[in-house]
C-alpha cells in the first residue's frame, strides 16, 4: 500500500493530505502523522492523523484549520467535496447539541449543510432520550 502523508505550504497558510509520499511543489513534507500546533491565546494542537484527518487534539472534534484559524488544512478528499467534517458527529454528551461550547467560549455552530443535518439528527435523538 503507498503511503499518504501530510503536508505544510512553505507559506505555512495551508496543511494538505496527499495521497502519496514524495516531493510536492511549494509543499515542505510533514510526515504520515503530524501535529500542527498553534502558540498565543488562542493555541492549541491539531492531530494530523494517517487516515487524512485532522482532529482538535483537546476534543477530538474534525476540523479543518489550526486552533488559531490562521492555517487551512485540506484533509483528505476535501477538494472534491467527499470529506465529512464537522461539529455534530451523533449523540455524545448528555446535553443540548444546539448548546455546546466550542474552544473559544461561544456555541458551536454547524459548518455546512451536512453539519446541519448531523446537527438536526443529534437534537432529535437528544429531545427524546435516545442514543444511536
Amino acid at each position: 500500500m503507498e503511503a499518504t502523508d501530510w503536508y505544510q505550504s512553505k507559506d505555512g497558510k495551508s496543511v494538505k493530505w496527499f495521497d502519496g509520499s514524495g516531493t510536492q511543489e511549494v509543499y515542505v513534507h510533514k510526515g504520515a502523522i503530524a501535529r500542527l500546533e498553534s502558540s498565543g491565546e488562542n493555541g492549541g494542537t491539531v492531530n494530523l492523523n494517517a487516515n487524512g484527518t485532522a482532529t482538535n487534539a483537546s476534543t477530538g472534534d474534525i476540523t479543518d484549520s489550526s486552533i488559531s484559524g490562521n492555517t487551512q488544512i485540506i484533509a483528505k478528499g476535501a477538494e472534491d467535496k467527499t470529506a465529512w467534517y464537522g461539529q455534530f458527529t451523533g449523540p455524545g454528551p448528555d446535553s443540548d447539541p444546539r448548546n455546546l461550547p466550542d474552544l473559544k467560549g461561544g456555541i458551536k455552530i454547524p459548518k455546512n449543510e451536512m453539519d446541519q443535518g448531523s446537527q438536526v439528527h443529534d437534537v432529535n435523538y437528544w429531545v427524546n432520550g435516545l442514543l444511536g
